[in-house]
C-alpha cells in the first residue's frame, strides 16, 4: 500500500494544474488570519547563544491563492492554513467557464495532526475528487480547516 504524507498529496495536485504563466491573485483587505503561538527563531529577543526561545505570536493570512493560466487554461490553488475554522472564498476572475471544463481535488484531513504514516495504520488522508457542476464567476468555495483545493477550467470561447 502506497504511503503519501499530505504534502506529498497536495504537491502532486498541485503540479496537475499548473501550467502556462502565473498570474497575480488579490484578495480582500478583511481577509482571515490565525494566530500561531511558539517559540520562533528569529523573533524579538531570540538569542543564538543556545537560550530557550521567548514564546511569541505570530499573525498570518489563512488563506494563501495562487493562480496560472495557459491561454483558455486557468487554474488555481486555494490553500486554508487556518488549523480550526472553515472559510469561504469568493472566486471573482474574467471570462465564461466551459461547460464540462471544471475539474477540482481537495487534500483535506480530518485533522491536521493526522498523518500517513505506518503507525496511523491505513493511509488517512487522501487526494478526493470534487464536482462543481455550476462553476463561474462569483462562485464561492468552503475551505475545510488545514485543506488544499485546486481547481482548474477552460474558458468557453462563445461570445
Amino acid at each position: 500500500m502506497e504511503r503519501v504524507r499530505p504534502a506529498g498529496l497536495i504537491f502532486s495536485i498541485a503540479n496537475e494544474m499548473m501550467k502556462g504563466d502565473m498570474v497575480e491573485t488579490i484578495q480582500s483587505t478583511n481577509q482571515p488570519v490565525f494566530v500561531a503561538t511558539g517559540n520562533f527563531p528569529g523573533t524579538k529577543g531570540y538569542s543564538k547563544k543556545g537560550q530557550a526561545l521567548p514564546v511569541s505570536d505570530i499573525t498570518s493570512p489563512a488563506i494563501c491563492s495562487y493562480a496560472f493560466k495557459n491561454g483558455k487554461e486557468n487554474g488555481i490553488i486555494l490553500i486554508n492554513m487556518d488549523l480550526e475554522k472553515k472559510h469561504d472564498i469568493k472566486l471573482n476572475f474574467k471570462g465564461k467557464v466551459k461547460k464540462g471544463s471544471v475539474s477540482s481535488k481537495l487534500v483535506a484531513p480530518d485533522n491536521y495532526l493526522d498523518n500517513n504514516e505506518f503507525e496511523s495504520g491505513k493511509p488517512n488522508i487522501k487526494i478526493e475528487k470534487i464536482k462543481l457542476d455550476k462553476f463561474a464567476n462569483g462562485s464561492i468555495i468552503s475551505l475545510k480547516p488545514s485543506s488544499c483545493q485546486i481547481i482548474s477550467w477552460k474558458e468557453d470561447g462563445k461570445k
